[in-house]
């Protein structure tokens, strides 16, 4: 039973590790686009287009493409976050196991 076990707990990571490089790879490209549309430059003669380009660019400049449930980016960052805390409680449960 152990061993199935470690196995499931390896393909959730890598599940977790796959997502969060998505979300990263994702961001990145949103702000590349972002970037891109600010360089796009449109004659005067139709320069209300130029003016929604741009709040298009400050929208996406602003917005986190992957959210769970509104509560944190889905980035590489918290990845790290995550496996600390899970890593915090594996050691204090084995702290408590250790003084019985």
């Amino acid at each position: 039973m152990g061993i199935a076990n470690f196995f499931c707990m390896i393909a959730c990571f890598l599940r977790l590790l796959h997502l969060t490089k998505s979300g990263q790879k994702l961001q990145g490209r949103v702000k590349e686009a972002s970037r891109f549309i600010k360089d796009v430059n449109i004659s005067n003669e139709v320069a209300n287009e130029n003016d929604k380009l741009l709040e298009v660019a400050s929208q996406l400049e602003d917005s986190v493409p992957l959210r769970p449930a509104d509560s944190f980016d889905l980035t590489n960052g918290s990845l790290a976050s995550g496996m600390i805390i899970v890593l915090t409680f594996a050691i204090i449960l084995l702290q408590f196991k250790m003084s019985e």
